[in-house]
């Protein structure tokens, strides 16, 4: 084929970080409204990492990607340069054969020859990248990421500079990830798994395997972002751009649940709504602090901040207990049914 565009979300719901933002692009592209059940066992939990000298707070844990719940397929190559040199693999034909199989390809390159990035023809920077698709004809490759004006958008890549932006990856490595969605996956709403990691969150504790002792999980992790902008004034806009996600996804999963279930959770929709509506008032503060470096921004983000905390504390339990005694009934509901 001369031309390949496999679908794609431009604005998907996770935009703070391209690892999770990539494959939330490709699920929301192709599973739309059906993803939802999905989504509310998601981006509940969050952690602050104390030894990161940046990328210090994240909430894409717990297999953000989907793998592991089977609504996308992955496959993963690492190979030293001097591997792929060895094997003499061309990058351009095998991205070119495996969009044309239906495969979304993630990994590394060099953004030093990536036209529409701030590094263009200035300095190295290794970076990931997205492609979901290709013109064989003009020898392009069709690309999604967070270009030089700073906005996530769709752009083009000319073949012979993504085979430059590989070949000449500072990494030393050669990385790809070719990502399937899978069409036949089956969207549940699990609450016992949002029960337990709402428990987390609220706790601020971590319930699975592979997190070291020095992340802070949950509302202590929320209090200590509050403070790293507060104490040393490193307001980072994926920062607040996560923390906006967060509470967009809490309402939604609270939204989801009151209206697909017999859980009536409305006496929360309206304040959490308020939450969601002050992240976004969070996120344009941190914005307006990039562009005047006023002090007093800082003061009035906490002051948002501190208030959701404190909502946040007050009102999860009470959630908690609700969604817990409505899973007991319709786990005895189930159990009856079997007898």
């Amino acid at each position: 084929m001369d031309e390949i565009k496999l679908p794609i979300e431009i604005d998907p719901i996770i935009k703070s970080y391209h690892y999770a933002t990539f494959p939330m692009s490709i699920i929301q592209a192709n599973g739309g409204d059906r993803i939802i059940p999905w989504l509310c066992k998601k981006y509940i939990n969050c952690c602050f990492d104390l030894r990161a000298v940046r990328n210090h707070f994240l909430i894409c844990l717990y297999d953000s990607y989907g793998v592991e719940d089977h609504v996308l397929n992955h496959q993963h190559i690492c190979l030293a340069d001097y591997e792929y040199a060895e094997l003499n693999i061309d990058c351009v034909q095998l991205a070119q054969k495996m969009l044309s199989a239906g495969n979304y390809i993630t990994g590394n390159y060099n953004e030093k020859y990536i036209p529409n990035k701030y590094s263009y023809n200035k300095h190295d920077y290794s970076h990931d990248y997205f492609l979901y698709g290709f013109d064989s004809r003009s020898e392009l490759f069709y690309s999604l990421g967070y270009t030089a004006s700073e906005k996530l958008e769709s752009f083009t890549i000319p073949f012979e500079n993504f085979r430059k932006s590989v070949e000449l990856n500072t990494d030393k490595r050669i990385e790809f990830n070719f990502w399937k969605y899978n069409n036949e996956n089956e969207y549940k709403l699990e609450l016992p798994d949002i029960i337990q990691d709402l428990e987390d969150y609220c706790y601020s504790t971590n319930s699975k395997d592979g997190w070291k002792k020095y992340y802070v999980f949950g509302l202590t992790a929320m209090k200590m972002l509050c403070e790293l902008f507060t104490d040393n004034k490193e307001l980072d806009l994926r920062y607040t751009r996560a923390y906006l996600e967060h509470k967009y996804l809490m309402l939604t999963r609270l939204e989801y649940i009151n209206k697909n279930t017999d859980c009536n959770l409305a006496q929360y929709l309206d304040e959490y709504e308020n939450v969601y509506n002050k992240s976004k008032v969070i996120h344009n503060l941190c914005i307006k602090y990039h562009i005047t470096g006023s002090n007093t921004i800082i003061d009035s983000i906490a002051k948002l901040m501190n208030e959701i905390l404190s909502y946040e504390s007050l009102t999860l339990p009470n959630i908690i207990s609700q969604l817990k005694d409505y899973n007991d009934v319709i786990t005895d509901q189930k159990q009856n049914d079997l007898h």
